[in-house]
């Protein structure tokens, strides 16, 4: 009987210390648990609320293993999406302001082309009627010889012809072969620059005459003056030839 009461009460002492053993083992195992699932836990918070915009997340892992620099990774990983997203809607407002001007450009932009038209319209006007209020002949021609779509009214009367549908040579009534290749050689050495503008002008025809002498019925002295049209390059681009009704002059 002795014995018996013996062997219990190692049994009882055994199985009380295999408890608290167990114990122990079983609290060291809920902290490192914890140590493990807490971060877990954060962690999935934390994507849960990027997921739903939310990026203020700031780590807050214990630990010191792969767990704290997923914690730090996320935590940079958030910050940047924050700030893109700050950039992104800076970027907008200054898109929205944008589109606001431009709307209200293309609200005016019309009603500015209408004027500028208009205000050119009247300024052609204008000066059509005081180049045409002229008694003048003002023709424009190329280093070809070839009159542009600009010249006065009294051009037709004081030339006897269209400068719309001649060259230049028929309209100074020269057409000639000799005559056409002397004004196309001149031309050339206006419009080259080889001799300054005024000594290469002197070359030029001065006058056309209409009638035999001064006594026909026909008789007409036209005086020509050039003057150059220059390009932005400063080079010669176009000749104005001005003719003048010299009356009875006598021509060179």
């Amino acid at each position: 009987f002795p014995v018996t009461i013996r062997s219990q009460n190692i049994i009882i002492k055994t199985v009380l210390f295999a408890l608290f053993l167990f114990g122990i083992f079983l609290s060291i195992g809920l902290i490192f648990s914890a140590q493990i699932t807490t971060p877990i836990k954060e962690l999935t918070t934390a994507a849960m609320n990027v997921y739903q915009g939310v990026y203020d997340y700031k780590e807050n892992v214990r630990s010191n293993d792969e767990l704290k620099i997923l914690g730090q990774a996320f935590e940079k990983m958030s910050g940047e999406i924050s700030s893109l997203l700050k950039t992104k809607e800076h970027m907008i407002q200054e898109l929205a302001i944008a589109n606001a001007q431009l709307d209200e450009y293309n609200k005016n932009l019309e009603q500015m082309v209408a004027d500028r038209t208009r205000q050119l319209n009247e300024a052609n006007t204008f000066m059509s009627a005081m180049i045409n209020s002229l008694d003048q002949g003002l023709v424009v021609f190329d280093k070809d010889l070839e009159i542009k779509p600009i010249f006065t009214k009294a051009s037709h009367n004081l030339f006897q012809a269209d400068p719309a549908s001649v060259s230049f040579p028929t309209l100074l009534k020269k057409d000639s072969e000799e005559d056409e290749e002397n004004l196309k050689q001149w031309a050339q050495i206006t419009f080259s620059g080889v001799l300054p503008f005024d000594s290469a002008i002197g070359l030029a025809p001065d006058h056309i005459q209409f009638g035999d002498n001064i006594e026909s019925e026909d008789f007409k002295y036209i005086q020509l003056n050039y003057y150059p049209m220059m390009s932005e390059s400063e080079e010669i681009s176009n000749i104005v030839t001005v003719a003048t009704d010299g009356g009875i002059v006598t021509g060179k």
